[in-house]
């Protein structure tokens, strides 16, 4: 049985495992009512669903149950929703990210931004700039006294 749990466990999305003791003692009985099978094979198969979902970017991914909640609601036995296939376009494929045309734009517009910021990063350095000789300006007119450009 351990052989049959350690499958489960390894092939159980690594950042969802979660109290392997409970886990282990209700895939015990699981194994012994003769789940195992159906319960590999439908991991399987919610993990290639998932990771297709992910791939596609569907809006609509739900957050993978803890192992132990996973096991305890028989979720193995859920219907899958499995992702609708990916259409192609005559001009580019729908499962690449963006056209080559829409791709170009994003660089354009990632170039504005970058230059907007750059040149508002240059505002604020120059006004520092001001600000800090106005102020050592100022320090050093009460340090020194009145500031006369007449020279007498």
């Amino acid at each position: 049985m351990n052989k049959e749990f350690d499958e489960f466990w390894e092939l159980y999305p690594h950042g969802r495992r979660a109290a392997k003791g409970k886990c282990r003692k209700k895939y015990e009985k699981l194994v012994k009512k003769g789940f195992h099978p159906q319960i590999i094979k439908a991991l399987h198969l919610q993990i290639k669903v998932y990771n297709t979902k992910i791939k596609n970017k569907d809006p609509f991914i739900a957050v993978w149950k803890l192992s132990e909640t996973w096991l305890n609601g028989e979720c193995w036995e859920d219907d899958i929703d499995t992702p609708a296939p990916v259409l192609k376009n005559r001009y580019y494929n729908l499962d690449s990210e963006k056209s080559p045309t829409e791709k170009e734009m994003d660089r354009q517009q990632e170039k504005i931004e970058a230059d907007k910021a750059w040149a508002h990063l240059a505002k604020l350095a120059a006004r520092n700039v001001k600000d800090y000789k106005k102020e050592m300006f100022e320090k050093c007119k009460k340090k020194y006294g009145k500031n006369d450009d007449k020279k007498s």
